[in-house]
């Protein structure tokens, strides 16, 4: 069902670029980053401003946002004086957010009666971001192609049947779901099937990156680089927040507004023009509100031994920027236990 739902047409196509990984990880070049510019593409991104990122639909998402970011903040509370590597807690909350809104949660777990664990659907995307950063040899000289001189195709047709395998399992479970006299679309997977019924549409795609997780991991590198600026931080938070409650969505109006239209180096991550990203809004819900819960709950330190000027900012460049080195803090609540 998957590769049906997802079919291009090949008119689209011709000038499709000739890279290995759009080729073979993203449906032949139907997802947003592969897919050229063309009737097929401004439908795509039509489908993503007005279904998927429309405000009434991140509004009607919100409890899934407060649920799993109170979730990762009481995962974070529970080792309270432990070292903590926030990296992995960071990937899990946003990852555990996006496949809630877009799949709903039941295929994900941590142990026994789960379809797909946490763990492996994250490797899948780690690999994604890897292969579709990579150099591959074959790209660029295409007569050694056939080589796979570095085992990057391989690897990728090697995630595209675990894609696939996942893919075919959610659609078809939410193609079943359809037949009850009773269904009301509950997830983003839904809302697109209904629209592939339309006559006036033609093919669906989807996506999903970890940016918002590494924007949040550069914004704590930094701050802890720096600690008067997040001494200045917790100052500003204390004082429009409280320090009696965590920071909700309904706070972003109570905080320093940003303009996106306007020429602002800030969102240079969310690209520009036609090409900017679609899914803008919610990147900036998860990021604001994650980093000022985790600045106003917490007081983070580094561990025994280590200076601000050992945090690392070196960048190890990919599809998504992320330091080179995981940033190991101690992080104390600051706010009473019944919050978290």
């Amino acid at each position: 069902m998957a590769k049906q739902f997802l079919k291009v047409h090949d008119a689209n196509f011709a000038t499709r670029p000739a890279l290995a990984a759009g080729k073979y990880t993203a449906y032949n070049y139907s997802d947003m980053t592969w897919s050229p510019y063309g009737p097929y593409w401004r439908q795509a991104r039509k489908i993503f401003l007005s279904e998927v990122f429309h405000p009434n639909r991140l509004e009607f998402f919100k409890p899934v946002r407060d649920e799993e970011g109170r979730a990762f903040l009481s995962r974070l509370h529970a080792l309270s004086g432990k070292p903590v590597l926030l990296r992995g807690h960071l990937s899990r909350f946003t990852l555990s957010n996006i496949s809630r809104m877009v799949v709903s949660n039941k295929y994900f777990g941590d142990g026994e009666g789960s379809v797909f664990e946490l763990g492996e659907l994250q490797g899948m995307l780690d690999e994604w971001f890897l292969l579709n950063r990579a150099f591959n040899v074959g790209d660029w000289i295409p007569w050694l192609g056939f080589l796979d001189l570095q085992g990057y195709v391989g690897r990728m047709k090697e995630l595209y049947k675990k894609l696939d395998r996942f893919n075919e399992h959610v659609i078809d479970d939410h193609q079943a779901r359809r037949s009850d006299e009773k269904f009301t679309p509950k997830d983003l997977v839904d809302v697109l099937l209904v629209m592939a019924e339309k006559p006036d549409l033609e093919d669906l795609l989807t996506g999903g990156t970890d940016t918002s997780a590494k924007t949040v991991e550069w914004a704590i590198h930094e701050v802890m680089r720096h600690p008067r600026v997040a001494e200045k931080v917790r100052e500003e938070l204390d004082r429009v927040i409280g320090r009696e409650r965590w920071v909700e969505e309904s706070d972003y109006s109570r905080l320093p507004y940003i303009d996106m239209m306007v020429s602002n180096f800030s969102f240079l991550p969310f690209s520009s023009g036609r090409r900017r990203c679609p899914g803008h809004k919610l990147g900036l819900k998860l990021v604001r509100t994650t980093l000022a819960n985790l600045l106003h709950g917490f007081d983070l330190r580094l561990v025994e031994g280590m200076k601000p000027q050992d945090v690392c900012l070196e960048e190890l460049y990919g599809l998504t920027v992320h330091p080179k080195e995981p940033l190991q803090l101690i992080m104390e609540p600051r706010l009473p236990s019944h919050l978290f």
